[in-house]
């Protein structure tokens, strides 16, 4: 099936099933279990920081069509991925996708201060945003009310801080 391709260790072969799953999310031929599949969102978010170019593309195409295809809530953005902690919001955040963060900080079931994995390095989608200089995330991220822009990373460093030592300013 093409849940089980999304976690198949040939990237063309993921990169394809994602493609094949963002277009039936967008013709409306998945159920709702195959929406709400605790694996899909993390699967396709980590396409996103791929080494494979066709395998990016094609995470960012099914995460937008899942996204965009899903008017009645039943694919929860807030799941973090199992190995990282990633959520959806700090994958988009990492990788500069500001229209896809603004469709998942619309979901109040979102976190905007979670932080990801364990231990020191531990980032939110706002860190993520300032460590790679991108500042149309950072204005998204810092208009959810939820957000608290001086919230450190596991490191101590805020994200004024982390901005400042890239040299983004």
């Amino acid at each position: 099936s093409t849940l089980q391709l999304l976690e198949h260790p040939n990237q063309e072969l993921r990169a394809y099933a994602a493609i094949t799953f963002g277009n039936l999310c967008s013709a409306g031929a998945l159920t709702p279990a195959q929406l709400q599949h605790p694996s899909v969102l993390p699967h396709l978010v980590a396409m996103l920081s791929s080494s494979s170019t066709q395998e990016r593309a094609g995470g960012v195409q099914a995460v937008t069509q899942l996204l965009l295809a899903d008017a009645q809530g039943r694919v929860d953005p807030s799941i973090a991925d199992a190995a990282t902690g990633e959520t959806a919001l700090i994958a988009l955040a990492r990788f500069d996708h500001a229209a896809l963060v603004a469709v998942v900080l619309a979901d109040e079931r979102v976190d905007p201060n979670h932080r990801d994995g364990d231990g020191a390095g531990r980032k939110t989608a706002l860190c993520c945003a300032a460590e790679g200089g991108f500042p149309r995330v950072a204005a998204l991220v810092l208009a959810s009310p939820r957000c608290d822009p001086n919230l450190p990373d596991g490191d101590g460093n805020t994200p004024l801080i982390i901005a400042a030592g890239c040299g983004h300013t």
